[in-house]
């Protein structure tokens, strides 16, 4: 609990920058800031800026974090995110490990609803399909009642402590149903 309460203050002022290409990153993030975003950024507003060693392919360059100094310019930033829909580039919050698989859960039940006919939308740490908000809880729980597949050992001692830990994607194929089961209750 203390080590998340630590990465979360860690990564308040962070986002990150996904297929920006350019050698002097610095430069390259204070130009896309000031004249795609038409945000005002100088020098200042930036604490740290470093490319990540993962991701990298020849045709991708790697993420790129961004520290701020402040919120309010992390903010502003954010809020004209839209103005680089078509460029390839975008941007998204620096999550700590369990904010992003929290993240990864509520986008892939979403695309599954949607994939029926439904309406969804992410707010927060919660899922609204149709209307009816469900928590990052309620869906995960969900998980451990879906019928396991040939693959899946039927080892009945998995128990609910255990549901945090299920690999989203094996799941993917098989919640299908998870939404009329969760209509169903409500």
């Amino acid at each position: 609990m203390n080590k998340s309460k630590n990465e979360r203050r860690s990564k308040k002022y962070n986002l990150i920058i996904y297929n920006l290409a350019g050698k002097n990153i610095l430069e390259t993030v204070i130009e896309l800031f000031n004249q795609k975003l038409v945000v005002s950024c100088v020098e200042n507003d930036i604490r740290d800026a470093y490319r990540l060693n993962s991701g990298d392919t020849p045709d991708k360059p790697k993420p790129i974090i961004i520290e701020f100094t402040n919120s309010r310019i992390k903010s502003k930033i954010l809020s004209h995110a839209k103005n680089l829909k078509g460029t390839g580039i975008y941007i998204s919050l620096d999550y700590t490990s369990e904010d992003y698989q929290k993240k990864k859960l509520l986008f892939h039940h979403q695309k599954l609803a949607r994939q029926q006919g439904r309406t969804a939308s992410i707010r927060g740490n919660s899922l609204i399909i149709d209307g009816t908000p469900y928590d990052v809880e309620e869906l995960q729980d969900d998980l451990t009642r879906l019928p396991r597949s040939d693959s899946t050992s039927s080892n009945s001692s998995t128990s609910k402590t255990k549901t945090h830990d299920l690999d989203i994607e094996k799941t993917q194929k098989k919640t299908q149903i998870v939404y009329r089961g969760l209509r169903s209750q409500k």
